[in-house]
């Protein structure tokens, strides 16, 4: 899975009337609540974990540098899908002291990284640099279990 699989293409028709219509990206917002619910086939919980990490990592690192692509509501589902993916693969050890952009700027002002942005990098990297390692060993283990499993002739 990647990164930009969060994503739904929208048709907007012309507002004019117009034969033209524009495509508009949105948040994929239900496919993030079942993945808070449960497994969402056919992905495994592994390849949805690694690319919601990233995709968590970089829409939080745009709230705190350049701007983010979703809104504050959109952080708060992100998240708990991150937190709650991780958890069925067993990874307990992911709790930023965030759980949504709100409360990620209340503790990068309270962690003085108010006028820098590599400040804030640095906050999400603590947190979610063990994660990718993390994600990166078992997506490793299970690429080499793979290999490693005879096929019958």
């Amino acid at each position: 899975m990647k990164s930009w699989e969060f994503w739904i293409d929208r048709e907007v028709p012309d507002p004019w009337g117009g034969a033209e219509s524009t495509t508009s990206r949105e948040l994929d917002e239900q496919l993030l609540l079942d993945i808070a619910r449960g497994p969402v086939a056919p992905r495994t919980d592994l390849e949805i974990a690694v690319a919601l990490a990233r995709f968590t990592h970089q829409e939080f690192e745009g709230h705190g540098t350049s701007g983010a692509d979703i809104s504050q509501d959109q952080s708060v589902i992100t998240m708990r899908a991150l937190k709650a993916v991780l958890a069925r693969l067993g990874i307990t050890t992911f709790s930023p002291p965030f759980r949504d952009f709100d409360t990620f700027y209340k503790h990068w002002r309270s962690d003085g990284a108010t006028g820098s942005w590599q400040a804030r990098r640095d906050i999400l990297d603590k947190y979610l640099e063990p994660v990718h390692e993390l994600l990166d060993e078992r997506e490793a283990g299970s690429i080499a279990s793979a290999l490693a499993t005879p096929f019958a002739t």
